[in-house]
């Protein structure tokens, strides 16, 4: 059992560097499954970027590097970081200088814990007007049926809630869901359509009737068939969205975002961020082969990298997928994100206004943050030391 916060740093820097020995491994695991508190902790002291924030903040604390030398020479038992350890934090390579930034935090004494602690308090700067603060987002969704008909899906229980061109809509564990009725109705059905959207401050899932799964980010929408009776399966896309689509050599599956923007697949998992406040549209390749089509222009997308189409032109670049899937696995993910994308984003999640004043648009914020925080915890993650935040209502200000 870990009974010192010093062993339990000691066991998660071994587990850093795949260190740990068989009875270590079965030590850190019995704490892991003790409570889901002990595995966020856990995760989130392996990020590199809190990694890397810990660290940045130790230099400022120390205002010297050969301070901050010393502790990472005690940490790791060696006495030749000196050529090795980059002079300014900033420029680390976290991922091949990650085990030396958790020894200055993990190792010392323990007390490097605190850093990875969610910030439950708001910082100083977060400034809320009458203790208010902005509850996150949750699931919920609006169904448009073909006759122009809605419900609301927020709260739904399971089971059928409509039928829709020979086929059940259904609620299932929380998501929706289409089951083939009748093969005869669904021939007639034609090219009866329906539309799920989720409001700012929501998101949902649905299975389509091919099979294919989507999970719809918040302030979007998605418009698709009843049934895929023709020669291909084709949706309209509005914000952002993520696809896993059902194999069919026969039929290929189409994503198309406005008038010339589409996406072409047999079988594949991508991310769609299509809203129309983006100044592109983004669409990145987890597994398969996607072919993207703008205008007149077409490429090929291979995993890992990044379709951005604007102007009708296609750019593709190699990226961090966790980044771009981060809103489906609960986080914001910002890499030195302009600050102006990581507002749209907040805005959407928590259903707020924001005001940027002053020459802050010009600033870039990086963290991680859950999507389950509120927004002054999420604020107070992101904290930069010349900004400033007030919440007034659903309204959030962001100044030097």
């Amino acid at each position: 059992m870990i009974e010192s916060t010093k062993r339990l740093s000691e066991l998660i820097f071994k587990s850093i560097r795949g260190e740990l020995s068989p009875p270590e491994t079965q030590e850190l695991q019995e704490w892991l499954e003790r409570s889901p508190d002990n595995r966020r902790l856990y995760e989130d002291m392996i990020q590199p970027s809190r990694i890397k924030q810990g660290l940045e903040q130790v230099y400022e604390a120390t205002a010297s590097r050969e301070r901050v030398l010393e502790r990472v020479r005690a940490a790791v038992g060696t006495t030749s970081l000196s050529e090795e350890v980059p002079a300014e934090a900033s420029s680390f390579s976290i991922r091949r200088w990650l085990p030396y930034a958790a020894a200055i935090l993990l190792l010392a004494g323990g007390a490097g814990l605190w850093w990875f602690k969610p910030k439950v308090d708001p910082a100083p700067r977060v400034v809320a007007a009458k203790q208010q603060d902005v509850s996150p987002g949750g699931t919920g969704a609006i169904l448009t049926l073909a006759d122009g008909s809605t419900v609301k899906l927020d709260s739904l229980e399971n089971g059928e809630i409509a039928s829709q061109g020979g086929s059940k809509v259904m609620i299932r564990n929380g998501y929706l869901a289409y089951q083939e009725e009748d093969a005869r109705t669904q021939t007639a059905a034609g090219t009866a359509r329906n539309m799920i959207s989720t409001p700012r401050g929501r998101q949902f899932q649905l299975l389509l009737p091919d099979g294919t799964k989507v999970w719809l980010n918040a302030g979007s929408s998605l418009s698709y068939p009843v049934v895929f009776s023709g020669k291909e399966r084709s949706v309209d896309i509005t914000g952002e969205a993520y696809f896993e689509v059902a194999p069919d050599p026969q039929r290929p599956f189409k994503v198309k975002m406005g008038i010339d923007a589409e996406i072409e697949v047999l079988g594949t998992h991508f991310n769609v961020n299509a809203y129309p406040d983006e100044p592109q549209i983004n669409t990145t390749l987890l597994e398969g082969s996607i072919r993207i089509s703008a205008a007149s222009e077409g490429k090929i997308l291979k995993p890992g990298y990044q379709a951005s189409m604007k102007n009708g032109e296609i750019r593709v670049k190699q990226v961090d997928v966790e980044e771009a899937m981060a809103w489906k696995n609960g986080l914001f993910i910002f890499a030195d994100t302009d600050i102006e994308t990581v507002m749209r984003q907040l805005s959407r999640w928590y259903d707020i206004e924001v005001v940027i004043e002053g020459t802050v648009k010009k600033r870039q914020l990086t963290g991680e943050v859950y999507r389950s925080y509120t927004l002054q915890q999420a604020l107070s993650v992101l904290q930069a030391t010349d900004l400033h935040f007030s919440i007034n209502g659903r309204q959030l200000k962001v100044m030097p």
